[in-house]
């Protein structure tokens, strides 16, 4: 634990990103993204992801999409009282997994019970400290808006953000 609290949110956050699942299900060309089921395809020599109207490069999409996808997965377990395996395990039932992913996710051994162990402190580490950052960061905020709305010179309140 003493370990995690050195790193930084960013380097937390790619540490939990390592645990978004990526399966295949049967319709073709779709896959279990994280929580979500999404069409993958190859094009040229890019791995690309559908989102929304267009297509992501798979790693732009790890980037932008991973940490948002294991909070979900980990509000997920608390919400059903699941381990991580068996919410991946139910994810992949309802979305169709192929019968050869369904059953990588059956064997039983001690390896899951370590990596449900990391993945709830990771996932448990990401948000602590995700809502720390957000009340800190609105603190300066409030602090700054305080002094522009007293006359004490310009604000540099960002007021883009208030909308």
């Amino acid at each position: 634990m003493d370990l995690f609290n050195k790193l930084s949110l960013p380097a937390l956050c790619q540490l939990l990103g390592t645990f978004m699942p990526i399966i295949k299900l049967k319709q073709e060309n779709s896959y279990l993204i994280g929580t979500e089921k999404k069409m993958m395809m190859v094009r040229g020599e890019k791995c690309m992801v559908r989102v929304g109207g267009g297509f992501a490069d798979i790693v732009e999409y790890y980037n932008n999409y991973a940490t948002k996808q294991c909070v979900s997965l980990y509000q997920i377990m608390n919400s059903t009282n699941c381990t991580f395996k068996q919410a991946i395990h139910d994810l992949m039932e309802k979305n169709v997994a192929s019968p050869e992913s369904i059953e990588a996710y059956e064997i039983d051994d001690e390896s899951w019970d370590s990596a449900n162990f990391l993945f709830c402190l990771l996932a448990t580490t990401v948000e602590e400290r995700s809502t720390e950052e957000k009340r800190r960061s609105t603190k300066k905020k409030s602090k700054k808006g305080k002094k522009g709305a007293a006359g004490h010179g310009n604000s540099d309140h960002d007021y883009s953000n208030d909308f």
